[in-house]
């Protein structure tokens, strides 16, 4: 989904690229999906977080790479600005 998303986007006559897996993130969202009792949800933003890194590193716009360094705790952080 993120792939279809991202490669029918432009920036002027330009589109963007990605070159991500499903599978890598899988892990990742298999451990959220195990633990969100003992954490009280707080894994899905960790989650969040990495998916987002994730995309963000594999999105690409003529030659240039994009990348993020959003952790768990800036997402919490962002969730909370939202709901206020």
């Amino acid at each position: 989904m993120e792939r279809y998303k991202v490669e029918n986007t432009q920036l002027g006559a330009h589109p963007l690229a990605f070159n991500g897996l499903a599978g890598e993130l899988f892990k990742t969202w298999l451990i959220c999906w195990l633990l969100p009792t003992p954490t009280l949800g707080i894994s899905f933003l960790w989650y969040r977080a990495a998916a987002f890194r994730y995309f963000t590193g594999n999105t690409h716009y003529e030659g240039l790479q994009f990348e993020s360094d959003l952790t768990g705790g800036q997402y919490l952080k962002l969730y909370f600005v939202m709901w206020l």
